[in-house]
């Protein structure tokens, strides 16, 4: 004990330079990575790690601690119960923990439930109720609700290594863990001293939508790259209106930087309803965008601009046409938005040989009005290429429009 005390000391030393982790100096890294190593073959580490956590020296326990839960030979599983269950009452007891030294012990603790998905002790699988497990957060102050969160979206986070572990994951829990978020997200939503949780529920359920739920990588070409591929086992969470109500409702009362969280509903894939449903959860999502539209305080924001996305009639397809024609006006403040505004724009007229309603679709009267703000813009900004140095957007000849052009040139040429 006395011969670990002075290694200690050296250790922590270490770790409080970040060496391990940050540091420059490849000596001490290779001293750093030495001295963890020996500790996790030492036959006392369990012991020596818990030492290490009642000195403080806790990111370079939890280091030691996720390396030797990972190893190919696992540790009996009574030993992983209580390092999790140690952990666990480790991040409760100690309120003033740095968010960068909780996220290293949450990451350790959904690590180990990970790993141990499917281990059984006295025919029980131990690791398995993991709201159980943070139920305890949950009812305590907003920090502790916090940390339960925060282990719950861990846990949430996609791993390519144990497919099996996400499929049965995703199979028993992830569907109780976002109907969870979503209800303390409606206790929460009008608490605005509640921001930082709100943030880390937000995280959470954006996590559970984010998970591969049919189990194939994603092709990064296809345009249908960011569809929410949702269970058929969820649809009535979907088809509720409060669900969607809410998110809305947290988009307008959150600011920027939080509502860009809340859109991701809107990319559910199609095949999840039938026709009926399909219908109403659409005639949902007009209702909320058409209410974003009429107050679009949030889109002032790049990111959000980026990710909003729609399209009701007649008066939603007026906004839209509005909202286009302004982003278009002023692309400097969201140019990532411009592609996906053309692309909604192309893919409505390209639907026009299919519409099968006697209802005007008004894309005649619209579409002539997208496609002259887009070229006038273009040219518009050409002063502010020039003098910025900017990308210039006429480079792509593949998306201008001759007639309009040539006409708007030769008017240009003459006052010349």
């Amino acid at each position: 004990l006395l011969k670990f005390r002075k290694s200690l000391s050296r250790l922590r030393t270490l770790c409080l330079k970040y060496q391990l982790y940050e540091g420059t100096d490849v000596a001490q890294q290779m001293q750093a990575e030495n001295m963890v190593l020996e500790l996790i073959n030492s036959p006392d580490c369990l012991s020596q790690c818990q030492l290490l956590l009642e000195q403080r020296a806790v990111i370079l326990a939890a280091t030691c601690l996720s390396r030797l839960v990972s190893r190919a030979s696992p540790l009996p599983i009574e030993q992983r119960i209580d390092i999790r269950n140690y952990l666990l009452n480790y991040v409760t007891s100690q309120p003033t923990l740095a968010p960068l030294v909780t996220q290293a012990l949450v990451q350790v603790i959904a690590k180990i439930t990970k790993l141990g998905w499917f281990g059984i002790l006295k025919d029980q699988l131990v690791f398995k109720d993991v709201i159980a497990d943070v139920e305890e957060f949950l009812q305590n102050t907003v920090e502790r609700c916090i940390i339960g969160v925060m282990i719950l979206s861990e846990l949430t986070q996609p791993s390519a290594k144990h497919h099996e572990i996400a499929a049965s994951f995703l199979g028993t829990s992830l569907k109780d863990i976002l109907v969870l978020a979503c209800s303390l997200l409606k206790e929460v939503r009008l608490f605005t001293i509640k921001l930082k949780f709100i943030q880390h529920l937000l995280k959470l359920v954006l996590n559970c939508l984010n998970l591969d739920s049919i189990g194939n990588s994603a092709d990064k070409s296809a345009d249908d790259l960011h569809t929410v591929q949702i269970p058929g086992s969820w649809r009535r969470i979907f088809l509720e209106p409060e669900t969607l109500d809410l998110f809305f409702d947290l988009y307008h009362c959150l600011p920027p930087m939080l509502s860009q969280l809340v859109i991701q509903f809107a990319s559910t894939r199609g095949s999840l309803f039938n026709n009926p449903e399909g219908a109403r959860y659409l005639g949902n999502l007009i209702k909320g965008a058409k209410q974003t539209l009429e107050n679009p305080q949030g889109l002032s924001d790049p990111s959000n601009n980026y990710e909003f996305f729609v399209a009701d009639y007649p008066e939603v397809i007026q906004l839209i046409a509005n909202y286009t024609i302004t982003g278009l006006q002023h692309w400097e403040f969201a140019p990532n938005s411009v592609h996906y505004l053309l692309t909604l724009w192309q893919r409505m007229v390209a639907s026009v040989p299919f519409v099968r309603t006697a209802e005007p679709h008004l894309l005649d009267t619209y579409a002539p009005e997208i496609t002259k703000a887009y070229i006038t813009s273009r040219l518009e900004c050409v002063p502010v290429v020039v003098r910025g140095g900017l990308e210039d957007p006429l480079d792509d000849t593949a998306t201008v429009t001759c007639t309009l052009l040539g006409q708007l040139f030769d008017q240009n040429a003459q006052n010349y």
